[in-house]
């Protein structure tokens, strides 16, 4: 239906009377933080403009230590703020003598340049002072997915806003303050804003954060969908029109999550959070999706246009690598379990729940082998020299990528035929997790993985060629291929 120019208006006036009430509401800031705030600390108010421009006003409030007798704090600026774009906002009438004129708002906390992207903020004694800036957020044809420090890194998504605290809240070095920060987020109508390791935050209500640094918010008219697994409660937080149904991809995760808790990694599963992105502008036509972790229990997934198969891929691969981080502690000369392992027991997983036909299993475990197959020579390093090298080479690099799923492969055919189906690669990981939850500072080298699975047959041969070597002999895979299948107990090509 055409709008009429009444319903024009109506809209128009709606818009502003809410944005008066915003402006009243936040003219209220420094009283409301009394009820809210520490008596020490900083407590930030993040503003989404009502006019939908890629930008942040963000106001935030420092409440000296108790003691502090005055004087000037410094304030690290985001990046691309300089101290002209600082302003004070309200520093807080001082008392004055019976009968002398109140001091002036405005210009009793002077703003000053500080050290390189730095500001100092001239403090009264025991006087909290807030001061706002404005900060435009990335967008257009800039990847924020690839982005340096992703994902902390903010973008705009024109509907949406991804923001990072490392780039947009200033934070105070050294003390005052020296207690904890809060955060509110102001948000337009039909707005909702999800925190990592957080949950949602209610607009208009502060929320202690313990590093602001490392804050991650996703904001906007986002679909949410909240289920419980065996292992914890999975939150998908979808944030614009996917090219597949949101919904499948929530049960997806779920599927993935349960099935991890069923094969005995419950105990090390929680309560676990997706940031699912569409990405911005022209953007959408990349097929690419990135992923990052974000603090200890949230996993961020750029989508593009790729489908649904290919997103499940590259999401289990995030859970399980998370899941691998979260569980086992490896030294750098057994750095070929931890980046070998994810890309070979996503494959296991997703045939396990049906998400790969055996037809498409076999393509991808081709693939897997040719690939890492020609990682091997004498021009390249082992997989422990690999792992051991530092800076990494490009070789090393190279050679941890793509030969060590190859040898995760190669190990977990090892172990079944060496327990007649008894053991696997995933029998190994959760029985050094477990060692892990029992010695929380145990460290893993090569030898004390495979002593693991000691007890199903000598693995040192295979060690002494897959992982100390540099070559690995040429095979027909077709035959490697029926040899995994017989210890799955399937049939063979």
């Amino acid at each position: 239906m055409i709008p009429t120019r009444r319903s024009r208006l109506a809209a128009t006036a709606v818009l502003l009377f809410t944005a008066w009430l915003c402006v009243l509401a936040l003219a209220g800031a420094p009283a409301a933080h009394a009820q809210h705030a520490p008596a020490e600390g900083i407590a930030y108010e993040i503003i989404v403009p009502l006019d939908r421009e890629p930008r942040l006003d963000v106001r935030l409030t420092i409440f000296p230590e108790a003691g502090f007798a005055g004087g000037p704090v410094e304030l690290r600026l985001p990046e691309g703020l300089s101290p002209e774009d600082v302003r004070v906002v309200a520093p807080p009438d001082v008392p004055a003598e019976e009968g002398a004129e109140p001091a002036s708002r405005g210009g009793d906390a002077p703003v000053s340049d500080g050290d390189g992207n730095a500001v100092r903020i001239d403090i009264p004694a025991a006087t909290p002072v807030t001061v706002g800036y404005s900060v435009r957020l990335r967008g257009g044809l800039i990847n924020p997915a690839a982005q340096p420090e992703a994902p902390y890194a903010s973008a705009y998504l024109g509907d949406f806003a991804y923001v990072a605290g490392r780039d947009t809240l200033a934070r105070p070095v050294g003390a005052p303050p020296a207690g904890a920060a809060t955060v509110t987020v102001h948000l337009p109508p039909e707005w909702r804003a999800f925190a990592a390791d957080i949950g949602e935050l209610p607009s208009g209500r502060a929320t202690p954060v313990a590093d602001v640094e490392r804050l991650v918010l996703l904001m906007g008219p986002v679909a949410v969908d909240a289920q419980d697994t065996p292992g914890g409660r999975v939150t998908v937080v979808t944030a614009g029109a996917m090219p597949w149904p949101a919904e499948a991809a929530a049960e997806s995760l779920n599927t993935m999550v349960a099935a991890l808790a069923e094969a005995g990694f419950g105990q090390f599963l929680t309560d676990v959070t997706f940031f699912h992105i569409r990405y911005p502008g022209a953007l959408r036509l990349n097929p690419i999706i990135a992923g990052h972790t974000v603090g200890h229990r949230t996993m961020v997934r750029w989508t593009g246009l790729g489908g649904l198969d290919w997103w499940r891929k590259h999401a289990a691969r995030t859970v399980i690598d998370w899941l691998l981080q979260r569980t086992v502690t490896t030294l750098p000369e057994a750095a070929w379990f931890a980046e070998g392992l994810p890309e070979y027991a996503t494959l296991l997983l997703l045939h396990e729940l049906g998400y790969m036909s055996a037809d498409e299993m076999y393509l991808a475990l081709r693939t897997l082998y040719a690939t890492g197959i020609h990682y091997t020579g004498p021009g390249w390093p082992s997989l422990v020299l690999a792992g051991v090298t530092s800076p990494r080479s490009h070789a090393s690099q190279r050679v941890l990528e793509f030969r060590a799923p190859l040898v995760a492969f190669l190990l977990d055919v090892e172990l079944r035929e060496a327990s007649a189906g008894a053991a696997s690669i995933m029998d190994m990981w959760r029985e050094a997790a477990e060692e892990q939850r029992r010695n929380p500072s145990a460290v893993f080298h090569t030898a004390r993985l495979l002593s693991s699975v000691a007890e199903f047959g000598d693995l040192s041969a295979f060690a002494e060629q897959y992982l100390f070597g540099s070559r690995i002999p040429p095979a027909d895979f077709d035959g490697v291929y029926r040899r995994w299948l017989a210890t799955h107990g399937e049939d063979g090509p």
